[in-house]
């Protein structure tokens, strides 16, 4: 198992945590003053923050589990070399077998300062609660994680997950919305 490591003063690198397969990425630094201790330089949450990140994670977790089997029966009958949108397809036909509210390729708002600056589709929302983006390619790229992360920041969705259907075996990656913890920390 890997956890982050510190790259340099207030910095972490996102590394993977295998465990339970989720991908957590670190809280990050922020100013004490968001606390209202009134100093200066950095701190980490206090415990009771963090303690709700964690168990966010494990909230979803039947779900997701749920969604990662329907991934696996995907695979196994399909295998590898399709295009992305026939494994969209696929897993979509066996969610809703799995008697899961599944929504393919819906338009989702990009705000930015209280305005709609953009729209984006997301492959998969299963429950209106996890976003799946789905891939068909040779590896994981630093890119295709990002692209999920962003998707998570722009629509407030609890979780998110990252399935590559590009090799024998399936790659995925499970976010929690890191976001949306850290916006509450702001305000609260």
């Amino acid at each position: 198992m890997k956890h982050a490591r510190s790259k340099g003063y207030g910095e972490k690198e996102n590394v993977d945590m295998v465990g339970e397969g989720y991908l957590i990425p670190p809280i990050p630094f922020i100013p004490a003053k968001h606390y209202g201790y009134g100093g200066v330089g950095f701190t980490t949450p206090p415990s009771s923050l963090l303690e709700r990140y964690r168990l966010g994670c494990m909230e979803y977790k039947e779900l997701t589990s749920t969604i990662l089997s329907a991934c696996f029966e995907v695979s196994n009958e399909l295998g590898c070399g399709f295009l992305e949108s026939v494994y969209e397809k696929a897993l979509v036909l066996v969610l809703r077998e799995k008697g899961l509210r599944v929504e393919s390729q819906v338009p989702l708002q990009v705000k930015f300062r209280g305005c709609i600056v953009g729209e984006f589709y997301p492959d998969i929302v299963v429950e209106d609660n996890v976003l799946l983006e789905l891939k068909a390619v040779k590896k994981i790229a630093p890119e295709h994680i990002a692209q999920v992360l962003n998707y998570l920041k722009a629509t407030e969705k609890p979780v998110g997950m990252l399935v590559n259907f590009g090799n024998a075996k399936v790659e995925y990656r499970r976010f929690n919305n890191r976001f949306e913890v850290i916006k509450q920390m702001q305000q609260g």
